[in-house]
């Protein structure tokens, strides 16, 4: 699996969504209001955790509010973050 497109009505996300998808590339979690569930609307560091193949990540429009400091810092082959739309504070 390179490319992984969620549908923008998840609302939630688990924390061990993404297990396993060591190869991954490219996810698309657009337009996902994450915000109905208090739980995403903070970006954890065990979220992306084992995506260490991820080039391209774009959580644009899901009214993220908060990002943890290590949220991506194992992420060492990230190229494009999309982060556009949230209310990052």
């Amino acid at each position: 699996l390179i490319e992984l497109k969620f549908i923008p009505v998840l609302g939630r996300i688990d924390e061990k969504a993404f297990y396993g998808l060591k190869n991954l590339k490219r996810l698309h979690l657009c337009k996902n209001n994450f915000s109905r569930f208090k739980c995403n609307e903070t970006i954890t560091s065990q979220l992306f955790n084992g995506l260490t193949s991820l080039e391209e990540l774009f959580l644009d429009f899901n009214r993220i509010k908060t990002i943890e400091d290590d949220a991506f810092i194992n992420l060492t082959n990230l190229k494009k973050l999309n982060l556009d739309g949230n209310y990052i504070e």
